[in-house]
């Protein structure tokens, strides 16, 4: 059970940090973005670690999970984001004859 309450508070950190990378270092994209949020958290897990007894940090697995996280919520911003463009962009003006003189 000590590894639900882990996941439950972990997936917040993760998405408070990519947050605040796209806060503070807006320009990194890719890799670097993810790389930058990994470290951010990494710095706060610490905190985590004492709950579950074990050190996460460095734990290939719980790193790749971590990554996983990141890039899922990027993904889903990147689509929300292009939704809130499509759906914001200005119609194209109709074409064709209708109304074009000579009625």
């Amino acid at each position: 059970m000590q590894w639900l309450t882990l996941g439950l508070k972990l997936g917040p950190i993760l998405i408070g940090a990519v947050q605040a990378i796209e806060r503070l270092r807006g320009g990194l994209k890719g890799p670097e973005k993810q790389d930058a949020a990994i470290q951010f958290a990494a710095d706060i897990v610490p905190l985590l670690e004492g709950a579950v007894g074990r050190d996460l940090v460095d734990d290939p697995a719980v790193q790749a999970a971590m990554r996983s996280v990141v890039d899922a919520y990027v993904a889903l911003q990147n689509v929300l984001a292009s939704r809130a463009t499509a759906k914001n962009a200005p119609a194209a003006p109709a074409t064709g004859t209708a109304g074009a003189g000579g009625d």
